[in-house]
């Protein structure tokens, strides 16, 4: 919701280009329309979406419609030739795909330590099986984490910024209502602060 928000003001970044007619009764000297996303950095997507089934040529028109560039895939996670298909579904729309994939949630799930090499060989094996996917532009890993992921999400992060550096990560981070031992800090500030400086994110 974080990054949807943020989005849609980064959206409103560009020249402004009045609409209204000053010449009409009751026009509005205050309405306006902006630039479209292009114009930024920012995407402007949605959390969670459809599951694999729920990806066919009417929900994609939908979904770019309703003004959506950039389209998550979440919902099957280790399906990966699913994934990869409706990757190429969106591409032939015109859509960009941020994407949940297992091999790289297991990193941030794992129980060990792993060591920034290790991370990176996993990372790499990931990126290159979509290869052939242009439209891949952000990378979905992980919801609502603890202040105690944040180094590995800090490796993952790292990983996917050095080898595929036109690439975003999307971390989807706790809200201002967690209870303190959701969040391992001592207040909601110092979890987003924390976040900021060990993730180094795109965007919040």
């Amino acid at each position: 919701m974080v990054a949807l928000v943020m989005s849609l003001f980064a959206s409103c970044k560009g020249d402004e280009k009045p609409t209204h007619d000053p010449n009409a009764d009751g026009a509005s000297k205050d309405f306006k329309t902006f630039e479209t996303l292009e114009t930024t950095d920012y995407s402007l997507t949605f959390f969670w979406g459809p599951d694999a089934d729920g990806f066919d040529a009417d929900s994609i028109r939908y979904m770019k419609e309703a003004g959506f560039d950039t389209i998550p895939i979440q919902r099957f996670p280790g399906e990966h030739e699913k994934i990869k298909n409706v990757v190429k579904l969106l591409e032939a729309q015109g859509l960009k795909a941020a994407i949940t994939d297992s091999r790289i949630t297991s990193i941030y799930d794992s129980k060990e330590t792993l060591s920034q090499e290790n991370v990176d060989a996993e990372v790499k094996k990931v990126l290159e099986y979509y290869a052939d996917c242009t439209n891949i532009t952000e990378w979905i890993v992980c919801d609502e984490p603890s202040a105690d992921k944040f180094d590995v999400i800090a490796q993952i992060a790292d990983a996917i910024h050095r080898l595929s550096p036109e690439d975003k990560v999307f971390v989807n981070l706790l809200p201002s209502y967690a209870s303190l031992s959701q969040l391992g800090t001592a207040t909601y500030e110092e979890y987003v602060d924390t976040f900021c400086k060990k993730v180094n994110p795109d965007y919040i």
